[in-house]
């Protein structure tokens, strides 16, 4: 359901003019927990809409039919929210230093296992291949959109492909000549088992970004790097953003000469 969620809130997000899809995308939100149990009928009714105008803004998310956007509806997306209901009730000292603690933990786990060579040959990796492409759960999406940024003042530009992206509107014809960097911190990400089988099929080359010791498939790829923290909390997001971070300096420091400005 936070697929679809997130999904709508882009569409909103990118259409400002008024718009009859707009308003359905709308509309589909603040009833979004009632989505999967209501037929095209039902919706239709409930949005005074056409069932033809509701296929067509399916198509329009990525979605072959009203039938396969419902049974995305149906799958588990794999967000939690980890941190503690009860924060506020908590001492702020002692709060704010537990996350501290756990914050530099992560960081300190993350430079134990990724080292300046690792760093070099990514980053080298990244320059190299005209076509780089960054697979990642929504969220971490947004943390590498960051680094497209950057790295494009080298004009160095890699393709962001976000999860919120439906299937069909996903790159699935990857080929030898891309490099492909799939994010997936928990390790069980359900596009990440999707997108694995054609990397190994179309022999492309690919690296996998975990907090997961146990990631899914990790053997499949021809790089594991394992970040800090526990994938049971939200550390992970703390530790991917110190490593993004390194990659663009590690970038800097090779390929200054570069530099477009």
């Amino acid at each position: 359901m936070d697929f679809i969620m997130h999904q709508l809130m882009l569409y909103i997000d990118g259409h400002p003019e008024e718009s009859t899809y707009k308003a359905l995308a709308s509309q589909m939100l603040d009833s979004i927990e009632q989505l999967h149990s209501m037929t095209i009928y039902e919706m239709a009714d409930r949005f005074f809409v056409s069932t033809a105008t509701l296929s067509r803004f399916c198509r329009m998310l990525g979605y072959k039919n009203f039938s396969a956007f419902k049974n995305q509806l149906e799958v588990p997306y794999g967000f939690q929210i980890d941190y503690t209901s009860d924060y506020l009730n908590q001492p702020y000292e002692t709060s704010f230093a537990y996350f501290k603690r756990e914050a530099l933990e992560c960081l300190n786990q993350l430079c134990q296992t990724i080292t300046p060579a690792m760093l070099c040959e990514l980053v080298r990796k990244i320059h190299d291949h005209t076509n780089v492409y960054i697979a990642g759960y929504m969220g971490y999406e947004l943390l590498f959109m960051y680094m497209q940024q950057k790295l494009g003042l080298f004009k160095k530009f890699i393709h962001v492909q976000p999860a919120s992206l439906a299937p069909r509107s996903r790159k699935t014809d990857y080929g030898p000549a891309d490099f492909v960097i799939v994010v997936s911190l928990r390790g069980s990400w359900n596009h990440q088992k999707e997108i694995l089988p054609i990397l190994q099929k179309n022999n492309v080359p690919r690296i996998l970004i975990s907090q997961n010791p146990n990631a899914y498939g990790k053997e499949l790829y021809d790089h594991f790097y394992m970040i800090g923290g526990s994938f049971d909390n939200n550390m992970g997001m703390i530790a991917l953003q110190f490593l993004i971070d390194q990659l663009i300096l590690t970038y800097y420091h090779l390929y200054q000469s570069e530099l477009i400005v």
